[in-house]
């Protein structure tokens, strides 16, 4: 039935909740594997609040584009999309075909994609409006500092923070410009856009 969770989906997620070994489980889920899996954010959410889901942190990127450029560079890379903190990062130039970018199991222009990103955390914000949500995004709450995600994330749970040490680091942290083959012709396609900013960020 349209906008049912797979069974086995659903019996996959019960099944790790009951393996568990703590007292607490969660897992990632990226707004781009809802069309993956095959329902809609709205049944799945509802599916999780069956079963006993009662916590939600949403993360955030106000500059998609990077996020963008680290996918696209990350392709380049056959998948690499994480260095460990011993490791520095290294650049790589990479091609932005603005008019067909095939990422996240999609093909579809630049345009489309931050368009698309804005709707969909739009979409998950109202979802979540009456859930039990932490709201945090990567520039507040990561890139600077990690640690303040994950003290936020304890104080959320109820639980106490400890002392941590990040085991990965950045891996595109260069100038978009520095990055991208044909910064021009990208430039020139978010020009009067509500993207232009990113750019410069």
């Amino acid at each position: 039935m349209v906008g049912e969770m797979p069974e086995d989906a659903l019996s996959y997620l019960q099944r790790n909740m009951r393996a568990a070994l703590h007292r607490f489980y969660g897992f990632e889920m990226k707004p781009f594997h809802f069309r993956l899996i095959g329902y809609s954010a709205e049944a799945f959410l509802d599916h999780l609040d069956s079963v006993g889901f009662n916590h939600f942190i949403l993360l955030d990127r106000r500059n998609r584009l990077r996020k963008i450029i680290s996918s696209v560079i990350a392709h380049s890379r056959d998948g690499d999309y994480h260095i460990g903190s011993e490791r520095s990062a290294r650049l790589t130039k990479a091609h932005v075909n603005i008019d067909d970018l095939r990422i996240d199991f999609d093909s579809k222009p630049l345009i489309e994609y931050l368009a698309d990103y804005d709707r969909e955390m739009h979409g998950l914000e109202t979802l979540l409006r009456r859930r039990n949500v932490l709201r945090l995004t990567y520039e507040d709450d990561i890139q600077a500092d990690p640690q303040r995600a994950y003290a936020r994330v304890c104080d959320f749970l109820g639980l106490r923070a400890t002392s941590v040490s990040p085991k990965l680091s950045r891996t595109n942290p260069f100038p978009l410009e520095d990055m991208i083959e044909n910064f021009g012709e990208v430039k020139q396609t978010l020009a009067g856009t509500p993207y232009e900013w990113m750019l410069e960020d």
